[in-house]
C-alpha cells in the first residue's frame, strides 16, 4: 500500500508513471552530452562546496573507498556538457582522501560561467585533456556531480 502510495505521489509529481521512467545509462557514458549515471557515494568531492566562487586553478579534495585506484579530477563546463577535462593527476590519495588540481578556463575565458566537478576512479592512466565519452574506462566510477562558479 505505501508503496503504491509514494508511485501515485510520483507520477502526479512528475507526470510519468513508474513504467515510464527510464533506467539510467550504462557506466560507459551513455549519448554526447550526458553525465554518467554511475555516481558512487564511496567517492566524493568535499572542497570546493556546491554553489562555490572559484579561481581560475583551484585544489579539490574528497573522500575515497577505492584508494589502491588512479582519481582525476575532471572538469566539464556548464555550457558545453559533453566536454570532460581530464585535470593532470592521477591525484594525490592517502588515508580515504584524495586532492588534485583542476583549472577552471583560461585567463579570462570562463570568468563568471559554472562549471560541473567530478571525481573519476579508475584503474587505467588517463592522459590529462579532453576525455572522449566513448573511451571513459570500464571500471571508470564518478563521484556526484558539484557545481561551481568561476569568480574573477
Amino acid at each position: 500500500m505505501k508503496q503504491a502510495l509514494i508511485c501515485t505521489i510520483l507520477f502526479f509529481a512528475c507526470g510519468r508513471h513508474e513504467s515510464q521512467l527510464a533506467a539510467p545509462e550504462p557506466s560507459t557514458g551513455g549519448p554526447q552530452g550526458t553525465v554518467p549515471a554511475n555516481a558512487n557515494a564511496s567517492v566524493r568531492i568535499t572542497e570546493p562546496v556546491e554553489g562555490a566562487k572559484v579561481a581560475i586553478s583551484e585544489i579539490v579534495r574528497g573522500t575515497t573507498a577505492f584508494a589502491g585506484k588512479n582519481h582525476y579530477v575532471v572538469v566539464i563546463p556548464e555550457k558545453e556538457p559533453g566536454d570532460y577535462w581530464v585535470q593532470r593527476g592521477p591525484s594525490a590519495v592517502s588515508g580515504g582522501t584524495w586532492s588534485g588540481q583542476a583549472q577552471f578556463g583560461e585567463g579570462d575565458v570562463g570568468v563568471g560561467e559554472n562549471y560541473i566537478i567530478r571525481c573519476l576512479v579508475t584503474s587505467t592512466t588517463l592522459p590529462p585533456g579532453k576525455l572522449n565519452m566513448s573511451a571513459i574506462p570500464a571500471d571508470a566510477v564518478f563521484s556526484p556531480a558539484v557545481k561551481v562558479a568561476r569568480g574573477s
